[in-house]
């Protein structure tokens, strides 16, 4: 997933990852590369081109077996959080955090607990592969680009690293033993 704050700012991202794929082999599938829009502005188009071939602009799509759209609509999430407050006799006029309802009942963000599992996961099988040194590179925060004031920089590997609470250097040898790893993804 790229995400960016406005069209040409995608359109650089896409070319430099379709540049450098390219000098590694790598091709970006078009079939599965869409474009979405979240903005207030419901009429608000982009229109993005890798290869010279447009991108396919999309208004819903699932990512971590969870449905986006453009509007954002989460109301799976929605009524979920309203049925714990529920549960719990928690009144509207609480004005109680989300957090505090889900620590309440002992539950964490599910979406969340799934992008933590399945980027520590990546990271592990990136790791392992001989011809990833590209993906290597990017997981370190290698890549130079330009960032919006006060936009700290942070690399995948760092994310991990402080998710596990393990040192960059031993998750990168536990990733080589696909076992261990499996049970520090599991942990999470």
């Amino acid at each position: 997933m790229i995400l960016a704050n406005s069209s040409e700012r995608l359109q650089r991202l896409m070319e430099a990852i379709a540049k450098e794929g390219n000098t590694l082999g790598f091709t970006i599938n078009m079939k599965k590369t869409k474009t979405m829009v979240i903005s207030k502005n419901p009429n608000l188009q982009v229109n993005i081109h890798i290869y010279n071939k447009p991108i396919e602009d999309v208004a819903r799509f699932k990512y971590l077996d969870s449905c986006i759209t453009k509007h954002l609509d989460s109301d799976v999430e929605v009524r979920t959080q309203i049925e714990y407050a529920r549960l719990l006799k928690i009144s509207w006029t609480e004005h109680i955090l989300n957090e505090t309802v889900l620590r309440r009942i002992r539950r964490d963000r599910k979406l969340l607990t799934i992008i933590k599992k399945r980027k520590t996961s990546y990271l592990g099988y990136i790791y392992r592969g001989h011809k990833y040194d590209f993906l290597r590179f990017i997981m370190k925060g290698k890549i130079e680009r330009s960032r919006g004031p006060r936009r700290r920089k942070c690399a995948c590997l760092k994310n991990v690293s402080d998710w596990t609470g393990s040192s960059t250097q031993a998750l990168l040898r536990e990733a080589y033993v696909k076992e261990s790893f499996a049970r520090i993804v599991e942990d999470l």
